[in-house]
């Protein structure tokens, strides 16, 4: 968001977002092995699909939450 506020070149921007990317892309690869290693082997895809629904939904509603809570 920073880099949003200070740039003066798209390019900025551009790299801003795909470390962004990057990083949450590596942040879900790295929580899910972690969870799917702390579940048995039989409940492994209930535990990765569980896991990537919890993930997404945070994503999708953790900025609508935190605009609803913003006074404006």
């Amino acid at each position: 968001m920073l880099t949003a506020l200070f740039a003066h070149s798209a390019i900025l921007l551009l790299i801003a977002i795909g470390l962004a990317v990057f990083g949450a892309t590596a942040a879900n690869g790295t929580q899910s092995l972690e969870a799917a290693s702390a579940v048995p082997d039989r409940q492994r895809p209930t535990a990765i699909g569980l896991f990537t629904l919890v993930y997404l939904m945070g994503g999708a509603l953790g900025p609508a939450l935190a605009t609803a809570l913003v006074p404006g």
